[in-house]
């Protein structure tokens, strides 16, 4: 069965590419998962997206690249929205 698509926003935070997935719960619903080269899967609060700048695709292709091979399947979005991003991970804590 294949893995379903995580929406994962790409963003350049102080020289390193960060992925943010703000559908994906971390600790609590109040915040999500995010992903880097160094320490690779953490907790962030989604204010990490005010941080930085969007990533260009030439910035996170390796990051896109490391994640694909530890098996996601990617859908790269430029926009969140906070209020259905929430909402998921809301389901996503309750039915774990």
């Amino acid at each position: 069965m294949k893995q379903p698509l995580t929406k994962i926003l790409f963003r350049l935070i102080d020289g390193e590419v960060t992925a943010i997935m703000p559908e994906i719960p971390a600790t609590s619903e109040n915040d999500c998962t995010c992903y880097a080269h160094i320490g690779q899967h953490s907790a962030a609060s989604l204010d990490l997206l005010r941080q930085g700048r969007p990533a260009t695709a030439g910035e996170y292709r390796p990051l896109l690249r490391e994640l694909r091979q530890v098996g996601y399947r990617v859908r790269v979005m430029r926009r969140c929205n906070h209020e259905a991003a929430r909402m998921k991970r809301r389901r996503e804590v309750r039915e774990s």
